[in-house]
């Protein structure tokens, strides 16, 4: 991002916000020319936690899926049961031993990279999510750098229209643990 800023000026604040006005970062630029592209995001020190934590009842880690492959099907899962319990992230681009796959794994999606292979990973997901989710729950998409290795983080909010199922089959899912389950009817 580029702003314009007065000669006079000798300070910015930078703030950062989602869409429904959740701060993710903020930062002071002090020095003329000064570039923040290092800004520290609530979002990324959430990530690195994340990483060194695990797997658990609101965090899930896949690798880059190929469009239309059958882990699309988990990647879906994740969201509903997400969207049934707590919410959650979803992290694309990282390994179940909580190692990002690097920049390579995105081959997957574009083996000639002819194309942005991130924005078509970022479309991909919210097809799934949109297209073979009802109702599609709110969630947010945003792409990290973590450990040199881009990943795609995929924040879903606790639903308010439960339950959330697949479109075509009425697959209800909740999330228990690090796993994703069906609930059980007692």
């Amino acid at each position: 991002v580029e702003i314009s800023v007065a000669p006079q000026a000798n300070r910015l604040a930078v703030y950062l916000w989602t869409a429904d006005r959740q701060l993710l970062g903020r930062s002071n630029l002090h020095s003329r020319g000064e570039t923040r592209s290092a800004i520290h995001t609530r979002l990324e020190d959430q990530a690195l936690e994340d990483l060194d934590a695990g797997e658990n009842d609101r965090i899930e880690f896949k690798e880059f899926v190929r469009p239309r492959d059958k882990k699309e099907t988990e990647l879906t899962r994740t969201v509903i049961a997400f969207a049934n319990t707590h919410g959650g992230r979803l992290y694309l681009g990282v390994d179940d031993n909580c190692t990002p796959q690097g920049e390579d794994a995105l081959d997957v999606f574009d083996k000639n990279r002819s194309n942005d292979r991130q924005t078509e990973v970022q479309r991909r997901m919210e097809t799934l999510i949109r297209g073979r989710i009802k109702p599609a729950p709110r969630f947010s998409i945003s792409w990290l750098h973590l450990l040199g290795a881009p990943v795609l983080v995929v924040e879903v909010e606790e639903g308010s229209s439960k339950p959330y199922a697949t479109h075509d089959s009425n697959d209800i899912h909740i999330r228990k643990g690090a796993t994703n389950r069906r609930p059980d009817p007692h």
